[in-house]
């Protein structure tokens, strides 16, 4: 990851877990509003979030991956833990929407986006698969970093207002997946092109 990505990254991800814990912090049914019923799986389902931002962020630091392995390993396996716990309380949310099934369809997706591109990634690393791994890693973050670019579009002026909530929810949420993943797909492959062409270079 370059070093200005990390950097906005950990930017986004700070301003939206400050955001984001002076209301889900604040144990209130006038905070967590229409969320209220599911308030439980709610808070567990922010702190495995908010760990796997933080753990998915040293993952990238290169000085961490070179100078201390080990607490690499551990990070990504603490990012792993987060990640089950954070897909298992998303799917519960998913069959008990609280703003209707079209929202609880798209939860249910964004956490199986969140099992195969982390279970990709984990089974890469397995076979000592780096290159793979690395690549599987940042698609999976990238459907970690989803609710960052879900609350930011949200508070968007250009959306604010379209729709009822649960239309306005849905449509933002299925955006907030699928649009970073095309992208960083599509940077991912022409990073792989350029790669095949530099070696096709050295070759004649």
């Amino acid at each position: 990851m370059g070093r200005y990505v990390w950097v906005g990254a950990m930017v986004a991800a700070s301003a939206f877990l400050v955001h984001s814990a002076t209301r889900i912090l604040v144990f209130t049914e006038a905070s967590y509003r229409v969320f209220w019923p599911n308030r439980y799986w709610l808070l567990v389902h922010f702190a495995a979030g908010s760990i796997a931002l933080v753990c998915g962020l040293l993952q990238f630091s290169a000085r961490l991956r070179e100078r201390y392995r080990a607490a690499h390993r551990w990070t990504g396996r603490l990012y792993l833990t987060a990640v089950t716990v954070g897909v298992t309380s998303a799917w519960y949310m998913s069959f008990h929407a609280v703003l209707g099934w079209t929202l609880g369809v798209a939860t249910f997706f964004l956490g199986v986006a969140w099992v195969v591109t982390t279970g990709m990634a984990w089974a890469a690393i397995l076979r000592r698969r780096v290159s793979i791994h690395r690549e599987w890693m940042i698609r999976s973050y990238v459907v970690t970093f989803a609710f960052v670019f879900f609350r930011a579009l949200f508070a968007s002026p250009l959306f604010v207002g379209s729709g009822t909530l649960e239309e306005r929810s849905t449509a933002l949420l299925w955006m907030s997946l699928f649009v970073p993943l095309l992208i960083t797909e599509v940077v991912l492959q022409q990073r792989r092109l350029g790669d095949a062409h530099t070696a096709i270079q050295r070759r004649e």
